[in-house]
């Protein structure tokens, strides 16, 4: 039995119908670099106001969103927050996460086998192709996080980033340091063969995360 579920796209309200577009291009690589074009259908969601996830109390932090608190709703609390479909949040405001009390700001977060945040910047700077492949990449690696990367059976091989996830320590869109840019050709090879390896087994087993 394959994987089938649906990822449908949301964004913060003032991103524009661009950025969506370069999010959705985003999700048919990530498909197509995994083989799971024809188990994965790809929709459209809404806008969301995220102005009631701003952090107001500490003053470096002040105006950013609380990514996760966002998650949160996300997983959980979100009005359309469904079992049969995988929800990705485009924020163009600056958000953090927190661990044990501590802070960090970040350009993605994803939960587990539910949804992912994505930093996507103000329309403007899709002008830049840095800025288009930043955007393009973080997507890719948050769903592979969606979509259980990394396996715990590769504990050993693999760098404990800041918070809940393991990343990969190689030429890969699972690499924790966004300079990784630099060195992936996002049409050729994304993944290095040991995740790309984990996405199709799981994508063709149907096994959930």
């Amino acid at each position: 039995m394959s994987y089938k579920k649906e990822i449908r796209i949301f964004w913060q309200v003032g991103v524009s119908r661009r950025q969506v577009d370069l999010v959705v291009s985003a999700v048919k690589l990530f498909l197509k670099h995994t083989e799971a074009e024809d188990k994965i259908t790809v929709k459209i969601g809404e806008a969301i106001d995220l102005r009631f996830f701003k952090e107001l109390n500490y003053f470096f932090w002040r105006g950013f969103l609380n990514g996760n608190r966002i998650m949160d709703y996300l997983s959980y609390g979100h009005q359309n927050c469904n079992p049969d479909f995988h929800a990705i949040l485009l924020a163009r405001s600056r958000f953090f996460m927190a661990v044990d009390g501590k802070k960090k700001m970040v350009n993605g977060l994803a939960e587990k086998g539910r949804a992912a945040l994505v930093f996507i910047d103000q329309p403007g700077r899709l002008k830049n192709p840095y800025a288009r492949k930043r955007i393009t990449l973080t997507v890719i690696h948050e769903l592979g996080h969606v979509f259980g990367l990394i396996s715990e059976k590769r504990k050993e091989d693999v760098l404990l980033s800041f918070g809940r996830y393991r990343h990969c320590g190689r030429n890969c869109a699972m690499y924790p340091d966004t300079g990784i840019i630099d060195y992936l050709d996002l049409e050729k090879r994304i993944f290095c063969p040991e995740c790309r390896l984990e996405l199709k087994n799981f994508f063709s087993t149907g096994n959930e995360p």
